[in-house]
């Protein structure tokens, strides 16, 4: 199976680890590999879903920054252990004595995208990008890559695609950079990498738009061979409203909005099921709804520092919408920060503790819930101290 690269554009290193994405599906291929087969991968990126973008990454000092050479169709050769063909379409090269090779591809769309940069990294951070040794390259005209005479060790993949702000790069969990490990007088193959452009164009509602219908259409610039298209819309608090949902059109409609921010995407897929293409995110707001996304609360004030640990109550305003609330509250005082409040429902806007509360720091929010079970707003998380 194929492993998956994903770029993102999230507001915090939290949103990462909550939120839901498009990904992009890495073609299988039947070329040997010195690497067991990896298990599905994340792609992080910066470039997209709010993250600041990483700064463009330089070689570093005293490594070569191998040519890419021709591309050459290779014709396998019989071999009685029936070894499978190369995942690169450069010729094979016998690695410099002591050194190792690393042959890959990038696709776009099915076929090779020629002109990407590529970096091989001792360490690849979220924040800040390649670190230690690093060797740099960029895909020929079939998408095909080499780095050659590179220092044994185990290294990071990171892309650049189509000249984006920012670099790509396999995961290994959430974010952690997925390392791979290049033996001397061995090279190892790197299965194909399918990347997608940043430059689907967004319509209506436009950046910073105000919007006084809670249907807003929200419509985009047809994408040359999509096949169909996926949406994301977000309000700033509560359930995601559109996840990714799927359309052949240019537009959909959004159900039911509130009086908040919104934020939305659209990725576009070929016929195989591929991702090819995403917009940049859109914000917009919408108001003279019936009730608002975010749920203000009156108390314990936002970082109290002496709350007494007796009596203490939660309370936020009402919601004109809601039916029930739902409180998430931990102590955040001990490592493994216990729940007081595992999404507890109540019916009234406050929760009262019979039992006193030890000293502590204590973090909370609170969700609204409508009829339907579904979250339409949420407050803040905010944190008081218990200090007696």
């Amino acid at each position: 199976m194929g492993y998956q690269l994903r770029i993102r554009v999230m507001t915090i290193l939290a949103a990462i680890l909550l939120a839901g994405c498009g990904e992009l599906e890495v073609l299988p291929t039947a070329g040997p590999s010195t690497e067991p087969p990896p298990a599905p991968a994340r792609l992080a990126a910066t470039a997209t879903r709010g993250i600041t973008p990483l700064p463009l990454m330089t070689q570093a000092a005293g490594v070569a920054s191998p040519t890419v050479r021709p591309a050459a169709v290779a014709t396998p050769r019989p071999s009685p252990t029936a070894v499978p063909a190369p995942t690169s379409s450069l010729p094979r090269v016998t690695p410099a004595a002591g050194k190792g090779n690393v042959d890959g591809s990038v696709i776009w769309n099915g076929a090779g995208a020629a002109d990407q940069e590529v970096k091989l990294c001792e360490d690849f951070q979220l924040i800040g990008g390649c670190k230690g040794r690093e060797y740099s390259t960029r895909t020929n005209t079939a998408g095909a890559y080499r780095f050659a005479g590179v220092e044994p060790g185990e290294y990071a993949l990171a892309i650049r695609p189509f000249g984006a702000d920012s670099m790509i790069y396999i995961t290994s969990g959430a974010i952690t950079a997925r390392k791979f490990a290049v033996e001397a007088n061995k090279t190892l193959d790197i299965r194909p990498q399918s990347v997608y452009k940043l430059d689907l164009a967004l319509g209506e509602p436009r950046q910073a738009a105000a919007v006084s219908t809670g249907s807003p259409a929200l419509n985009w610039t047809a994408y040359p061979s999509a096949d169909y298209y996926e949406v994301y819309l977000t309000p700033a608090r509560g359930d995601t409203v559109l996840n990714n949902t799927q359309t052949r059109e240019t537009s959909l409609a959004a159900p039911g909005l509130l009086n908040c921010e919104y934020r939305w995407r659209v990725s576009a897929f070929n016929a195989g099921k591929t991702k090819i293409a995403e917009s940049a995110e859109q914000k917009f707001s919408v108001a003279g709804q019936a009730g608002p996304c975010v749920i203000p609360l009156l108390g314990p004030p936002n970082r109290a520092p002496n709350v007494a640990g007796s009596g203490v109550r939660l309370e936020w305003e009402t919601h004109p919408l809601a039916v029930r609330y739902e409180i998430l509250m931990w102590n955040d005082s001990k490592p493994d920060r216990p729940k007081l409040l595992d999404f507890t429902s109540v019916s009234e806007p406050l929760y009262a503790f019979k039992d006193t509360l030890e000293p502590a720091r204590y973090v909370w929010t609170v969700y609204a819930m409508d009829k339907d079970g579904k979250r339409i707003a949420a407050s803040e998380t905010v944190n008081f101290t218990v200090s007696r």
